[in-house]
């Protein structure tokens, strides 16, 4: 699950920024064997309005800063300098995403 996930990849029609700037980037910080992990990217996967992402999970286990940050606030979806903390639900995904 850790790693980089590229989703729905869709070109746009405006070719004066290249697809990469396009992108929106996302990190998913997660760890092994969590349920609200697992479900957290579900609930992404299934948006049915994001388009062009880039996804990185993020394992908190591998670091120790990370585990002391989001260790107990798992799993944590940042967008930009913004951060969404579980539990969250597909509308507090959906108004996260839009802002």
């Amino acid at each position: 699950m850790h790693g980089k996930i590229l989703a729905r990849l869709e070109p746009s029609g405006d070719h004066s920024l290249t697809f990469r700037e396009l992108m929106r980037q996302l990190i998913l910080y997660s760890t092994a064997h969590c349920h609200l992990c697992e479900k957290a990217l579900d609930l992404l996967m299934g948006m049915p309005n994001l388009n062009a992402v880039q996804l990185d999970v993020v394992d908190v286990a591998s670091d120790d800063r990370l585990l002391e940050r989001y260790g107990e606030r798992i799993p944590v979806l940042r967008q930009g300098q913004e951060e969404l903390a579980a539990p969250f639900t597909a509308e507090d995904l959906e108004r996260f995403l839009s802002s």
